[in-house]
């Protein structure tokens, strides 16, 4: 289900602790066909009050990444979009702790800073063609080769629970993305509370 820019692409498993969340979920993506890449469970109640989301998924492509380049030949322009992916997302979080403070910005900033926005954009490219390298079957059409992320355990944020589910909404609801998450909302709820 697509509206405007944003899929809809998010399965969540939702209960409270103990009730077997997180073995639905990854039973669940076990069972997906092989047009589906699963990455590594990211276990949310591990990340530290400065790593956010986006940087343990980068990471985590580039280390598959990485690990299937020493097999297969050099894929160059994939190691640059991953350069580039980064270097925008990174300019991405430095203009969002800057957008309190109103500046001038010369034609140079400018330029840097509407590529930040367009991360969304370079980030889908890049899945599009990891997922190529990732899944060299022909068969595959393109636009049937999903890269799946399972995040577990997404009320135990110890930081901002609101910037993480921002994330996802905005740079993860792209095409070729699955996002398998668990969340206890009643525990969700209490942390909202205690962050206001």
């Amino acid at each position: 289900f697509a509206e405007e820019n944003y899929i809809c692409n998010i399965i969540a498993f939702i209960g409270k602790r103990g009730m077997g969340k997180s073995s639905a979920m990854l039973s669940f993506a076990c069972s997906l066909e092989k047009n589906f890449l699963i990455m590594p469970k990211i276990d949310m109640s591990m990340v530290t009050k400065n790593e956010s989301l986006l940087d343990i998924i980068l990471a985590s492509m580039w280390e598959k990444y990485d690990r299937e380049n020493s097999i297969k030949s050099s894929q160059t322009d994939l190691r640059k979009q991953f350069v580039d992916v980064k270097d925008s997302y990174v300019r991405f979080k430095n203009m969002e702790k800057k957008n309190s403070e109103d500046e001038l910005y010369s034609a140079k900033e400018f330029k840097k800073l509407a590529k930040s926005l367009r991360f969304r954009e370079s980030f889908s490219a890049l899945v599009e063609d990891f997922l190529a390298m990732m899944i060299n079957d022909n068969a595959i059409a393109k636009a049937n080769r999903y890269l799946v992320f399972a995040i577990d355990d997404l009320d135990l944020v110890s930081n901002n629970q609101g910037e993480v589910l921002e994330q996802i909404k905005n740079f993860l609801s792209i095409p070729n993305v699955i996002v398998l998450t668990t969340l206890d909302i009643e525990r969700s709820i209490l942390n909202k509370r205690n962050e206001l």
